[in-house]
């Protein structure tokens, strides 16, 4: 039998969340990142940039599940998948993946 033997359940979990709970779930992940680099500014380490780059990055995976039904949706998801990408990429400048930085 072929196919895919993979348990999708977190995927199935995020699809099936409103527009609303889907932000609201990005806006989560971006704020544990935005804390993350405040702690970072006190003490900087590679640990934390990291950390705060894989919040950004999970923040990142929900959009593909994201769908907006109006203009004013569209909006906010733009605004806020910009601000997420721009944070990410902060930290791989600071971490000196440039080339991560870049794409």
């Amino acid at each position: 039998m072929m196919g895919c033997s993979k348990d999708h359940a977190a995927e199935l979990d995020i699809y099936n969340k409103t527009f609303r709970e889907k932000i609201q779930r990005i806006s989560l992940m971006k704020e544990e990142g935005n804390a993350a680099m405040k702690e970072y500014n006190k003490m900087p380490s590679d640990e934390l940039l990291n950390k705060a780059s894989y919040y950004y990055a999970q923040a990142l995976l929900i959009f593909v599940y994201l769908i907006p039904d109006d203009d004013k949706e569209e909006k906010e998801t733009n605004e806020l998948k910009v601000s997420c990408h721009l944070n990410q990429s902060l930290c791989y400048m600071k971490l000196k993946r440039y080339g991560d930085c870049l794409e």
